[in-house]
């Protein structure tokens, strides 16, 4: 990151940012990407609706607030009510 926002400065003498976001893990350590075989794509050339959908079908306990948290829209006080239901 540092190289080549340094090296975009260089070249085109123009100030370059980089943005880093921590690695996403499920609850048992697994690293979530394409590396891993657990890539989601929203391309249905990449990954079909359904796959899609089963993804999160089958997505462990442990990680449904947290992905709830992270990848929707949803308010945090609804988050904290689903978080509270049981089954």
């Amino acid at each position: 990151m540092v190289c080549g926002t340094e090296l975009g400065r260089k070249c085109d003498g123009k100030r370059l940012f980089a943005l880093t976001a921590p690695l996403i893990t499920t609850s048992d350590g697994k690293k979530m990407g394409k590396s891993e075989g657990g890539a989601i794509w929203l391309n249905k050339d990449k990954l079909s609706e359904y796959d899609y959908w089963q993804f999160w079908r089958n997505t462990s306990d442990a990680d449904v607030v947290r992905f709830l948290k992270l990848f929707t829209e949803l308010p945090l006080e609804r988050i904290g009510e689903l978080e509270e239901l049981s089954g």
